[in-house]
């Protein structure tokens, strides 16, 4: 091979290499992770707008937590009204995807004042023809080699493209992996780009399993000439098992469930004590459970009081105290009139501040068992995936409220959360989290009447902590 060979040879490997390295400039690649970034078109002049969208691919087996996608552009493009060109998400599951469009419009930027424009002919509108130019350049410089020369060439060109595939085009650290992926527009004569960023953190799987055991109790018999609830076992039994059929917190296999009907307050304290036994630190517990909420009909006020088919009444923080003995996360499902005072949702008026310091005290009783779960656990309340604390507590209605039931279908609560398994998915991650079933939950509230006394009534389920992005049912 002459020398002018060789170098033409050169030439033409960094030409189609170049060309390689352009055609994947708006897609890259990390553990299974797939982000692109596409607009809809590539020259703007003044007041112009294009569409720009991210997209994150989960192709891999690996789920991802703490998700979020940006997009950064320069100071001559500016976000159209309502565009978002950041937003976070809990989680991305195997085989899902993520996307986040954002409208930008070009505008003056008076710091290129007096610079050189780029021109027009060398923008995004004249490369097709500037790259078809230099595809027949490298034609015509193949032709004038020689058949080895060819063979060799080809060889260069098959091992640099080898190496442009697996280079790493993702930065990961133990923590967090960030993917970073760039399209070049042309704005009022100045080249420059659009960058798509992803920040994620991997779900790791430790060696240690982790399983999920359900208790729920019945109460649906009471004495005094209190309502009783027929059928109720029979309804929310099979409700529950149904609902934790189709998915469990975390997507957590199922170890186990039990159901108790009629219970005594000592009986349902042991019964906790039980499948705290049975748990450790990384395993969840489902608790369900159904009866009256005291009403003190002088005070016309509920009282944080659960009244059981034995005729006594169990304070929610005598509750919380038992249910923060299991060992790992714990979902609390509390179905009885007023219960959402349990939580503070709701409370007493101030008038009658004995009731609305009850409340106060078992709002402490779960937050406290947070505080205490976070400490030894390290895990954060940031609004992360696993940010829930120790606790992830339900209720049926306000703490003013009654709670519902039917007898022939179940508790409405249980109907709601049944159909929010599939449908509470606001973000379309494959994920329910507790905040998504929430809003969800109090929509179908405010959707049913109920009449009460002779006035139309919702029950307006509650939840805590409200901004939780626990995922509370992964199918």
């Amino acid at each position: 091979m002459t020398i002018s060979q060789k170098c033409l040879a050169v030439l033409l490997a960094l030409l189609l290499c170049l060309s390689l390295s352009t055609a994947l400039a708006a897609k890259t690649q990390s553990g299974g992770l797939t982000l692109t970034l596409s607009v809809d078109r590539d020259v703007l002049g003044e007041g112009d707008t294009l569409l720009a969208e991210a997209t994150l691919t989960n192709h891999g087996s690996t789920a991802y937590q703490d998700i979020s996608i940006t997009l950064e552009y320069p100071s001559t493009l500016v976000p159209v009204r309502d565009s978002t060109i950041r937003s976070a998400y809990a989680s991305l599951l195997p085989g899902r995807r993520l996307s986040l469009a954002a409208q930008l419009t070009a505008v003056p930027d008076p710091t290129l004042a007096g610079t050189q424009p780029h021109l027009p002919s060398t923008g995004d509108g004249a490369r097709p023809g500037l790259w078809l130019a230099l595809l027949c350049l490298c034609a015509a410089g193949l032709l004038r080699l020689g058949r080895q020369e060819r063979r060799r060439l080809l060889a260069l060109l098959c091992a640099a493209s080898v190496m442009l595939g697996s280079a790493p085009c993702a930065r990961a650290d133990e923590e967090t992996i960030t993917l970073r992926v760039s399209e070049t527009v042309v704005v009022m004569g100045q080249e420059t780009q659009i960058t798509a960023v992803v920040r994620c953190t991997p779900v790791r799987v430790t060696e240690t399993s982790s399983e999920l055991r359900a208790l729920y109790v019945i109460e649906d018999e009471f004495p005094g000439g209190y309502s009783n609830f027929p059928n109720e076992y029979e309804n929310n039994t099979a409700l529950l098992g149904r609902m934790l059929s189709k998915a469990t917190p975390q997507g957590l296999p199922f170890a186990a469930e039990y159901a108790y009907h009629n219970l005594t307050q000592e009986e349902i304290l042991a019964r906790i004590a039980e499948l705290a036994g049975m748990q450790d630190e990384n395993d969840a517990a489902f608790f369900y459970i159904t009866c009256h909420g005291w009403f003190d009909s002088q005070a016309k006020v509920y009282t944080n009081e659960l009244f059981l088919s034995d005729g006594s009444r169990l304070h929610i923080s005598s509750l919380a105290d038992a249910l923060a003995a299991i060992p790992g996360r714990v979902i609390v499902v509390l179905d009885y009139c007023g219960s959402g005072l349990s939580i503070g949702r709701s409370a007493a008026p101030a008038a009658k501040d004995g009731y609305a310091q009850f409340a106060k005290e078992a709002l402490r009783a779960f937050s406290a068992a947070d505080v205490r779960w976070r400490a030894v656990s390290g895990v954060q309340a940031d609004g992360s995936l696993l940010d829930s604390g120790k606790f992830c507590v339900i209720t049926g209605a306000s703490g003013t409220q009654s709670s519902w039931t039917n007898t022939e279908y179940g508790s409405y609560l249980l109907q709601w959360m049944n159909s929010g398994v599939m449908d509470a998915d606001a973000d379309g991650d494959g994920a329910v989290t507790l905040r998504e079933m929430g809003a969800y939950l109090q929509e179908q509230g405010r959707q049913k009447s109920f009449f009460e006394f002779g006035s139309v009534v919702h029950m307006i389920p509650q939840f805590y902590p409200e901004e939780s992005g626990y995922p509370l049912f992964v199918p």
